[in-house]
């Protein structure tokens, strides 16, 4: 599986960037069921796992960072840049979206 990495720094703090990264995840699985198979929260909300048919994504939220594991499957690695720059554009509107 072709594999890359989004990483966004932040001055929110750790349970302001989950809540907010949480949210737009959650958003995103409600308006695009069909491409979100499941989405699964560690017990402390500040790391998860996405999956889809042809892909998984697993996220990681610090105090200052926020990083995305992406790996794809052979049918989507055609379109690794699109999808590349869709998740960094919602993780960076998530960390800079008025409170």
């Amino acid at each position: 599986m072709p594999k890359f990495r989004i990483h966004e720094t932040h001055a929110l703090g750790q349970v302001e960037a989950a809540r907010r990264i949480r949210a737009t995840i959650d958003d995103f699985q409600r308006d695009h069921s069909n491409l979100v198979d499941t989405v699964s929260w560690a017990a402390d909300g500040c790391s998860g796992l996405a999956k889809g048919r042809g892909y998984t994504v697993t996220f990681t939220i610090s105090e200052s960072n926020v990083e995305a594991k992406v790996d794809l499957g052979f049918l989507l690695s055609a379109f690794k840049g699109k999808i590349s720059s869709k998740i960094e554009e919602k993780v960076t509107n998530a960390l800079n979206a008025p409170a």
